[in-house]
């Protein structure tokens, strides 16, 4: 079933976290034990005067569903502990509803915290939540499903696949990330032949990805262009050239080094909805780094103010 969206807060607002605060603590993502996460967030909540209701989940898979009986339970703000995959599983149970959004980052990446000026260190995230403001964002969403960074198809669902092995032996951390992507890119691979509607146009595009991205940071981290594009409201997309593998070798390395130029390694479009079908019935699509399989074709779309964020109160527009 498809999602409603465009949900904002009721009329009481929300401009803090209160007693009907939940913070959803995603085990699998926390770099420590989760007994010492919970008791640094009830101590940091503390030293405000503060308590709210802290729900370890030790499975990510069960992370939306956390989320949905937080909203059932009548919490009016639910907290994401963990990285961007962590907040994407509870924001889609947010969408529908007029729960805030509440961050703290303890991820990897941790690009849509960023994007939104939240601290990285706990202490001033939880202060965030105390004093923060509601900020109105973006959501991307393909097929039903959103995506709060970036959603793809082609050669990054290997990408992450490799990542998780790298993960599993060495830990987690963005060197190791960054090492995944070259490892997976020495191996063959198949490019997609697609074609891209857009509006009365069509694309026909044999390429190795289609790169979906709403964070105007991680285009900056990695000196993309596109920031325009996400500024006026629409998604910024990468079609990849037909490459040897050599060739994407050479544009990762690009990307690490903020080094691509678009004329050469991409075709940027700004679009706020876009159609793409492909000769395979099915394809793994990445959402915010989570993999999963969907029959297409697919509509990647932009929906805007979807989803109420508290943020740093210096940040509201």
């Amino acid at each position: 079933m498809r999602q409603s969206f465009g949900v904002h807060p009721d009329s009481h607002g929300v401009t803090g976290v209160t007693s009907t605060t939940c913070v959803l603590v995603n085990a699998k993502a926390a770099r420590q034990r989760t007994d010492a996460i919970e008791q640094d967030l009830r101590s940091a909540f503390a030293r405000h005067g503060r308590t709210v209701e802290i729900r370890i989940v030790r499975r990510g898979s069960h992370l939306q569903s956390a989320a949905a009986s937080a909203v059932r339970d009548g919490f009016q703000v639910v907290v994401a502990a963990g990285g961007d995959g962590t907040l994407n599983a509870i924001a889609s149970a947010l969408v529908k509803t007029s729960c805030v959004l509440g961050v703290l980052p303890l991820g990897t990446f941790n690009y849509f915290a960023r994007d939104l000026g939240i601290p990285m260190i706990l202490e001033a995230a939880v202060e965030t939540l105390l004093t923060g403001s509601l900020r109105p964002v973006n959501v991307g969403e393909v097929n039903g499903r959103i995506f709060l960074n970036n959603a793809s198809l082609g050669t990054y669902a290997g990408i992450l696949e490799t990542r998780e092995r790298v993960y599993s032996r060495w830990g987690r951390s963005q060197l190791a990330a960054y090492w995944s992507v070259l490892l997976t890119l020495l191996h063959p691979f198949s490019p997609l032949d697609t074609t891209i509607h857009v509006g009365t146009r069509t694309m026909p595009r044999r390429t190795p990805f289609l790169f979906f991205v709403t964070n105007a940071f991680q285009l900056r981290q990695f000196g993309l262009p596109g920031t325009e594009c996400i500024g006026s409201d629409r998604l910024a997309c990468y079609v990849g050239p037909d490459a040897s593998r050599f060739a994407l070798i050479r544009q990762a390395t690009g990307l690490l080094l903020g080094r691509l130029r678009s004329s050469r390694d991409f075709e940027l479009l700004c679009e706020n909805d876009v159609l793409v079908s492909t000769r395979r019935r099915r394809c793994i699509v990445v959402r915010d780094g989570e993999r999963e399989v969907m029959h297409g074709p697919y509509r990647f779309r932009l929906h805007r103010q979807a989803l109420h964020v508290l943020v740093p109160s210096a940040r509201l527009l």
